[in-house]
């Protein structure tokens, strides 16, 4: 009990509430003193854990300071494995719903867990729905058709939803965002993409062409000089032919002389 009161001062922004029963349902222990008397005997939580279950609440429920909570109950036996009590606890949805709602989706996605009636069990960051709402049966069957256009969610406003059903407790959890929105980030990611690709089609033109040009300068470079290497050796050659038209005429002259 002890070790159990000090846990629960360490959870209690998380636990509402948590209690040990005996058999004949009196509360032997419990967070709250003023319920140490009252007999749980008749409580469906520890009608289903004496029966030897586990008991996760599948609905929430409202306590006396507004709260919203879900029950999990779970036997408690003896060193000889034999069930000597049940240990319940009343866990607070608020920091559920806070996580969820610091989720970032969007400016217009949420996340939020229904029960299996359609009862909201956490608030929703867009609708500010609170919990305990209901959603029509006729909008909530919605909820659970397979659509490839989006599917209307409790505001009346076309989403994407995915959605993962919590068998042990019947709850689901709906994620979905708007339409809208998703397909506004999807055309502005396809522009995005298209822009860039223009872009790399220019920048891919801008250094080809500067490339070719500057190959072709080269070229034309290389070509100018192994023209005037190849005038040069022509100058060279006519100078050497006229030195030797002139030592053969001198020698014409020379000899005679």
């Amino acid at each position: 009990t002890t070790e159990l009161m000090r846990s629960v001062q360490v959870q209690r922004s998380t636990l509402i509430e948590v209690l040990i029963a005996g058999m004949d349902g009196k509360i032997r222990y419990s967070t709250r003193e003023s319920k140490t008397r009252v007999n749980v005997a008749r409580q469906e939580w520890f009608k289903v854990v004496t029966q030897g279950g586990v008991f996760t609440g599948d609905e929430a429920s409202r306590e006396e300071e507004g709260r919203r909570a879900f029950i999990m109950a779970v036997p408690v036996r003896s060193l000889e494995n034999r069930l000597v009590g049940v240990l319940m606890a009343q866990i607070d949805l608020a920091g559920i719903a806070e996580i969820m709602r610091a989720t970032p989706i969007g400016n217009t996605g949420e996340i939020y867990l229904l029960n299996r009636e359609g009862v909201f069990l956490t608030t929703t960051r867009i609708g500010k729905v609170e919990p305990g709402h209901r959603i029509p049966s006729g909008d909530f069957s919605s909820y659970f058709e397979e659509t490839h256009k989006g599917s209307i969610d409790y505001r009346g406003e076309t989403v994407i939803r995915v959605r993962k059903e919590l068998p042990d407790v019947n709850w689901t959890l709906v994620v979905e965002q708007d339409s809208a929105e998703l397909f506004m980030e999807m055309r502005a990611f396809r522009n995005f993409s298209a822009l860039f690709a223009g872009l790399l089609v220019i920048l891919a033109g801008t250094v080809s062409f500067i490339a070719s040009m500057k190959i072709s300068r080269l070229l034309k470079m290389k070509y100018e000089r192994e023209k005037e290497l190849e005038l040069q050796l022509i100058q060279k050659d006519k100078l050497a032919s006229m030195g030797l038209l002139t030592a053969g005429i001198a020698h014409e002259l020379n000899t005679p002389l």
